[in-house]
């Protein structure tokens, strides 16, 4: 691809055994809905290499994964975070600008799943329902609104 842009990545290591490290990283999708972050879905999962991907859809692309990388001993482990558009490449700022501010989000949340702090709220199940399926209703009419604009173009 011409113009094609590196996936994002990152490597952080921390104060914690692997086996704590990837039970928190199991866990995201589900903590990062509570925390707010919704439609993150976990898409692959293999504990024994300690590789998981998570996927998140976008408005009008097929989205990212996420793919995270965790590896360690019971003192410190290190995990390794790359971002991949679903299909294709990177090819433009906005992309990357997007997929940071995914990083962003997986990163704060692996924070407060081996830290959780005290004073954060997390939504409860019905709040995170009730916020994607508001998501999947505005969703639906922009793609609707899209649709209709490309018709009237023809």
């Amino acid at each position: 691809m011409i113009g094609a842009i590196p996936n994002p990545t990152k490597s952080i290591t921390v104060n914690q055994s692997v086996e704590v490290v990837k039970e928190v990283v199991k866990n995201l999708p589900k903590t990062m809905s509570q925390l707010g972050h919704l439609g993150y879905t976990s898409s692959k999962s293999d504990d024994f290499m300690g590789m998981y991907t998570i996927s998140k859809t976008e408005t009008l692309s097929l989205g990212v994964n996420i793919n995270v990388m965790v590896n360690g001993n019971q003192d410190t482990t290190t995990i390794d975070v790359e971002i991949a558009r679903a299909i294709g490449a990177f090819d433009s700022w906005v992309e990357v600008s997007n997929a940071n501010h995914h990083m962003r989000k997986l990163l704060e949340t692996i924070s407060y799943g081996l830290n959780p702090d005290p004073n954060v709220k997390l939504l409860t199940d019905e709040e995170v329902q009730s916020k994607e399926n508001s998501n999947a209703l505005w969703s639906f009419i922009i793609g609707l609104a899209v649709i209709g604009w490309v018709i009237s173009a023809l």
